[in-house]
């Protein structure tokens, strides 16, 4: 018997989320639900809604939790939370008769994502110690028809590194399996944008494998890329580290996957836990770094 703690809210009772639940149950057939909707503010969310945030977040939890159970999924509770996610599910976690094995949550694709762009997938990881699974989903509700309006997968746009930041810890998938975790993110120091996605190869042998951050897509509730995983692991070998130590190495990788290759560029590596460059947390943890130096050379 599991206990699993899923949060959402635009996204509680879509596919893509029903799909991952039912795949976590017919792996655990004692596996049991806790739905935690936290009360989003209305100029939060994706589609405009009348009501008010308690009213909006009750009937989507109701809402979600039936669509979830007419799915098979044994759904014990749903539960309303703060509006931050974050300390919604530290209160969660605190519940004195229930213990999680897991937390899911589901959220709006990156670019779409204010839950993504608050980095709380990894912020869930360092502050509250708890590991997660992230399901990238539309807003469609299971068994609606499609709108004639675009969903933010039909959008899709090349991401930045605020928007991939937050999925380090999130598996990756390319067309025929899934490559692994995202560890680390590459990016150019002087424009801050993404170029390689670091992944930890699955299955042997270990290494960090590079995977081009430009083609990567939202697609079926995933993040993944148009690459077969033969062309993945058959790249050349690099070292991570901060910044590519050999240009060599790096070339090879550029010409590897057909990229053109700038010699004069810095490359930065952004690891799990590290703060996002061009964030305000950023820049605070450099002036709290750099102050005590300052305060010494007076």
């Amino acid at each position: 018997m599991t206990l699993h703690l899923v949060v959402a809210h635009q996204t509680a009772a879509s596919d893509q989320l029903i799909d991952k639940l039912q795949e976590i149950r017919g792996h655990n057939h004692g596996a049991d639900f806790v739905l935690l909707v936290p009360r989003t503010p209305l100029r939060h969310l994706w589609t405009w809604v009348e009501g008010d945030e308690d009213t909006n977040a009750s009937q989507t939890a109701h809402h979600a939790a039936a669509a979830m159970r007419r799915a098979g999924l044994s759904v014990i509770d749903s539960v309303i939370g703060t509006s931050d996610p974050l300390d919604a599910i530290k209160v969660e976690l605190a519940h004195p008769d229930r213990t999680y094995d897991s937390i899911i949550i589901s959220t709006l694709p990156p670019g779409f994502s204010r839950w993504l762009r608050q980095d709380l997938p990894n912020l869930v990881r360092s502050k509250l110690g708890r590991e997660v699974t992230c399901v990238f989903s539309d807003a469609r509700v299971r068994s609606q028809p499609v709108q004639a309006a675009a969903r933010p997968s039909d959008r899709w746009s090349k991401p930045t590194l605020q928007e991939l930041a937050p999925l380090r810890g999130s598996e990756l998938h390319c067309l025929d399996r899934s490559v692994g975790r995202i560890n680390e993110i590459l990016y150019d120091y002087l424009t801050l944008d993404p170029v390689w996605l670091g992944v930890a190869s699955r299955p042997l042998p270990f290494r960090t494998l590079l995977v081009p951050a430009d083609v990567v897509r939202f697609e079926a509730g995933h993040l993944t890329v148009p690459l077969s995983s033969k062309k993945i692991h058959g790249q050349p070998h690099v070292d991570v580290g901060e910044g590519i130590p050999s240009l060599t190495e790096e070339h090879r990788i550029y010409d590897y996957y057909g990229m053109p290759y700038q010699e004069m560029h810095d490359t930065r590596v952004l690891h799990a836990g590290d703060q996002i460059p061009g964030t305000e947390q950023f820049a605070q943890s450099i002036f709290e770094y750099e102050a005590p130096a300052n305060r010494t050379r007076r």
